[in-house]
């Protein structure tokens, strides 16, 4: 989402083709929090089998339609996505990935102050920047990605609320966060004026790949990606997109919000290929449902599932290997980048960037 993130995930792809196969994995190990802290006790209840889906009617939940119309530069974008986009195709199971967590009534109601600079902040009214979150329900137990995003998102089974957080840290004896918002997980997954924790204005949860359905081998809805900075479009997101921290100035990069798609006559029961099964389930929500532009990465298209360490148990066997997976980043080498395309969109536009809810902030 931000620039840290660019520069770890490039750090990273150095250091794979540095150390090479024979590297430890890590991915899977809890070990260091990366000095964010989070409180000690508890644990997730998290079910493997659960996912949160949205309102059918989602531009999530839509497949696309046969024929499409395509961007009109869109072979050019893709030969710049190409370019950029060196690591090639990965599923972040760890880090800069999002852990989600269950809160119920019972659930204890904390309030969360927002450290970072004022200037981040939109303003109650026109009286003060937000200073707190009011009311926020944080399970015993709740770990934040431990990387530089500290993202984490809550599901409230008692108000049908999702709490999306960015950089949520547990610091002397609280929690605090650079930002954070609510929305329906029954919605659409989207907030509408922006001002969420991922950089899109999409709900951290929406387009995530679940473990229920790699285990499934079905991925059913679109997916959230993150593609290199400079292969992403400064200027205004596009629809759905809400808001975007694209950078580049570049004409054929691509807007946040835009849509891609695996050209859906590639065969992926080609031997040539030589998919996996777990690439070949993402291959084919490729095809059926495409890759929603959500974020900014390093030097890869990273497509998100769910953090490891959101479960009691390891909610990805026989997919996290030393040969696959570098840090819970799983390699989907297999998948051809040149074979993407980009579907039309709308304009541009200047996000609005306004509370829907000012009622949970002071």
């Amino acid at each position: 989402m931000r620039t840290a993130k660019a520069l770890a995930r490039i750090l990273s792809i150095l250091l794979i083709c540095v150390a090479g196969p024979g590297c430890p994995l890590g991915g899977m190990d809890d070990g260091d929090d990366g000095g964010n802290g989070f409180p000690q006790g508890g644990g997730n209840n998290v079910d493997p089998l659960f996912q949160v889906t949205y309102d059918p009617a989602s531009p999530w939940n839509q497949p696309i339609p046969p024929d499409p119309p395509l961007a009109p530069n869109s072979d050019a974008m893709i030969a710049l996505l190409a370019n950029r986009a060196t690591g090639g195709i990965q599923l972040g199971t760890h880090e800069f990935s999002v852990p989600v967590y269950f809160a119920d009534s019972a659930t204890p109601r904390v309030e969360v102050p927002l450290v970072g600079p004022a200037w981040e902040r939109p303003w109650v009214g026109d009286d003060h920047p937000i200073d707190v979150i009011l009311n926020v329900p944080i399970p015993v137990g709740t770990r934040p990605d431990p990387e530089d995003d500290g993202h984490c998102a809550i599901i409230d089974v008692s108000t049908g609320y999702e709490y999306d957080f960015w950089r949520l840290r547990w610091r002397n004896g609280r929690w605090t966060c650079h930002w954070g918002n609510r929305v329906s997980y029954n919605g659409n997954g989207i907030y509408p004026f922006g001002l969420s924790a991922r950089a899109s204005g999409f709900a951290l949860l929406a387009g995530m790949v679940w473990p229920a359905e790699l285990t499934a081998g079905q991925i059913g809805h679109k997916l959230v990606g993150s593609i290199p900075p400079m292969a992403c479009r400064a200027g205004g997101p596009v629809a759905p997109a809400t808001d975007t921290d694209g950078p580049s100035p570049l004409a054929n990069a691509i807007p946040q919000g835009a849509v891609l798609q695996l050209d859906p006559a590639l065969d992926l029961d080609d031997p040539s290929l030589g998919l996996t099964p777990l690439e070949r389930s993402v291959a084919r929500a490729l095809q059926v449902y495409g890759m929603v532009v959500g974020d900014i990465d390093g030097a890869t298209i990273e497509i998100e599932g769910i953090q490891d360490f959101s479960f009691m148990a390891n909610p990805y066997p026989g997919f996290v290997t030393t040969e696959t997976v570098w840090d819970g980043t799983i390699f989907l080498n297999n998948i051809p980048v040149d074979d993407l395309r980009v579907l039309s969109f709308g304009p541009q536009f200047t996000p609005v960037r306004e509370l829907e809810d000012e009622s949970i902030y002071r």
